[in-house]
């Protein structure tokens, strides 16, 4: 039993030796840094402040009065501490060594969403180079040793002060090689890598006029096809043109410096292709002419004292720009198959009958944005928002216009009895009373579907000058 504790206390003793002294190099505050605030953490309603700790080699050290986890990355530790905290307390090797810097003498106040930077160095005296590498997946060297690289393409090496040798390699890049200083005035030294990639040229021959070339799903310049610049390995050939089948090659780069002729002949196509757009990742979209006949239902509200059903003919005009932004803007002609007054008007004139027509042309204004569907540019979904005018006009026949009913209306008319605020307006005719014409304006708020050739929309109106509103749907043809 007493050799066993005498070996746990041995192995205690040597973990102790073997764990690096620390001793503070410098801590100072930084006011015009904001991190502490772009990062923030609060206790008690209150930003904490900030303490970055930076050292190399001990990776395990604890902050007494940390708000929140302190972990180590790439030599530094972000210690969050309450507002006014004058000592930083720490501990390491396990928890068997620690010790506390006083901020407050090094004029450090730790104040809301303040920042300071505290340094500490190593009897090793340890520098740290952290790697910043693309593509991720190359090897690095350092000094004939290969490095790791994280899934970010991020290594950290700890050395003692001095100069060495790093060289990185990828597959498909220029290796790249050089050196790394470490000095004793800086804790960590950052070196960035970006290789270059390898280039070869693929020549194309065989390429109908007004043709579109991917490679990779990247559209190539048309008038670079016999010089196109590919990198080393494995690529997708995609070739697209009107009244031709696709062309589709897979090929692969080496690493020897090349040209790669690709003679290719596309079949014509025997069936009727709905659009030549034929990817919605590089090609725009077409503008269209749309026709339609359309029906919905209209609430004019009190300023005309009528609802109606409705149906009509609709054209509208889809303009694409700058990607899928979308303009609507058109006209539609309708005719109300239905038209009923207020109450108060039955109820004045309890038996009086008339036929009554009511027409309207209505002009929209709509900016939105259509989505592709498919890859063909056939099926589209396209929301669209804007304003509407709208002019009506209403004729009412009696039957029987010398009966005291009509002559009644038609005199009320004539007074203005009837008039509502001025919207209505009374025209003598010989055997009809005509109510008037009206002009109305809103917002309009549209849903489009596109299905090849056809389209269907629902539209939803809500009126700027009166309570009245109106829904409609069309069923319409692309040109």
């Amino acid at each position: 039993m007493r050799r066993i504790l005498f070996l746990i206390a041995l192995c205690m003793m040597c973990v102790c030796a073997g764990a690096q002294q620390v001793k503070l190099v410098k801590a100072e505050a930084k006011p015009m840094d904001a991190r502490a605030r772009t990062n923030a953490r609060t206790k008690d309603g209150k930003t904490c402040a900030l303490a970055i700790v930076r050292v190399v080699g001990v990776r395990d050290m604890k902050f007494a009065d940390a708000v929140g986890d302190a972990p180590w990355q790439r030599n530094e530790y972000w210690v969050y501490l309450p507002v006014g905290t004058k000592t930083l307390r720490y501990s390491y090797a396990a928890g068997k060594k620690s010790g506390s810097v006083n901020l407050a003498q090094k004029g450090i106040n730790n104040g809301e969403g303040e920042l300071c930077e505290v340094t500490f160095d190593t009897e090793k005296h340890l520098r740290s180079a952290v790697f910043f590498v693309n593509p991720a997946d190359a090897v690095l060297t350092v000094d004939g040793n290969v490095v790791a690289l994280d899934a970010e393409g991020t290594a950290t090496v700890d050395k003692p002060v001095g100069t060495y040798n790093y060289t990185v390699k990828a597959s498909g890049y220029e290796a790249e090689s050089g050196k790394v200083s470490l000095t004793s005035k800086s804790i960590i030294t950052t070196q960035n890598v970006d290789l270059q990639p390898i280039y070869h040229t693929l020549a194309l021959t065989g390429v109908p006029d007004g043709a579109t070339v991917f490679v990779d799903n990247v559209r190539q310049p048309s008038d670079m096809l016999s010089s196109l610049q590919v990198t080393e390995g494995n690529h997708e050939l995609r070739i697209v043109a009107e009244r031709y089948d696709d062309y589709v090659q897979n090929f692969t780069v080496a690493d020897a410096d090349q040209t790669i002729p690709v003679s290719m002949s596309m079949k014509e196509k025997q069936t009727k292709v709905y659009n030549k757009e034929r990817t919605r990742t590089s090609i725009s979209l077409r503008n269209k002419m749309q026709v339609g006949i359309t029906g919905g239902y209209t609430d004019l509200g009190s300023a005309t004292g009528a609802a109606t059903a409705d149906i009509g003919l609709r054209l509208n005009y889809m303009f694409h720009f700058v990607g899928y932004m979308t303009l609507n803007v058109g006209g539609q002609f309708i005719y109300s198959v239905e038209r009923i007054y207020p109450s108060s008007i039955k109820e004045y004139y309890k038996d009086f009958k008339e036929k009554s027509d009511m027409y309207s042309v209505d002009v929209p204004v709509q900016l939105g944005a259509t989505i592709p569907l498919d890859g063909y540019n056939r099926y589209l979904i396209s929301f669209l928002g804007g304003a509407y005018a709208r002019y009506y006009w209403v004729s009412s026949k009696n039957d029987s216009s010398d009966n005291d009913y009509g002559k009644t209306m038609r005199e009320d008319f004539k007074s203005g009895k009837l008039a509502q605020e001025g919207k209505l307006k009374y025209t003598d005719r010989d055997d009809a009373v005509e109510f008037g014409e009206y002009v109305d304006y809103g917002l309009r708020a549209s849903v489009q579907l596109d299905l090849k050739k056809f389209c269907i929309t629902i539209d939803g109106n809500k009126s700027l000058r009166n309570p009245g509103f109106s829904v409609s749907g069309t069923l319409g043809y692309s040109f």
